[in-house]
């Protein structure tokens, strides 16, 4: 019926608008945030932490362990925050969460970062076929690091994005 044709017509805007801002969000990924280059990874997320949290309103709770001061490969700070980026826009845009933790970790020769939500969850097969929040973005993201990206979610019960790549350049022939 006609209901239908609108409904159908509705999701294929909407579907367009979100290509539009992906293609948004992926030209601004191109851009290194100048904080990274002042004050590292950990620094840097943590005051992407605090204005993502001012502008979504929800509680983010920041959390980096094993810095010491030495700065990682360009590319590996940049790739990380960008992941962070990403993930936290999905939390932002998809979510209905009221509370992100944002970890990450520097082990020994690898780095790992958690963006864990509260919010309302999703079946990770049907939304990483279908791409949806930006997921495989994020998984070409590690593994051009080298490294690999986990989701864990279920519909009800939050989701979990971590990433783990190694702490040296991934190519380090170049």
């Amino acid at each position: 019926g006609e209901k239908g044709d609108v409904t159908g017509r509705v999701a294929e805007l909407v579907a367009r608008t979100d290509a539009v801002i992906d293609g948004l969000h992926r030209l601004a990924a191109d851009l290194r945030p100048a904080s990274l280059d002042h004050l590292g990874l950990e620094a840097a997320l943590r005051q992407y932490s605090r204005s993502a949290a001012a502008e979504s309103g929800l509680a983010v709770r920041y959390k980096a362990l094993g810095f010491t001061g030495e700065r990682l490969p360009t590319e590996v700070e940049t790739g990380l925050y960008r992941v962070a980026q990403e993930a936290m826009t999905n939390v932002a845009r998809h979510a209905r969460a009221t509370r992100v933790d944002v970890l990450v970790e520097h082990l020994g020769d690898r780095v790992v970062l958690v963006v864990e939500d509260d919010g309302v969850g999703f079946e990770t097969g049907r939304v990483l076929a279908g791409d949806h929040f930006g997921l495989l973005g994020m998984r070409e993201r590690a593994e051009a690091l080298g490294g690999n990206l986990t989701v864990e979610s279920a519909p009800g019960s939050g989701t979990t994005i971590m990433v783990e790549v190694p702490s040296a350049h991934p190519h380090p022939d170049r």
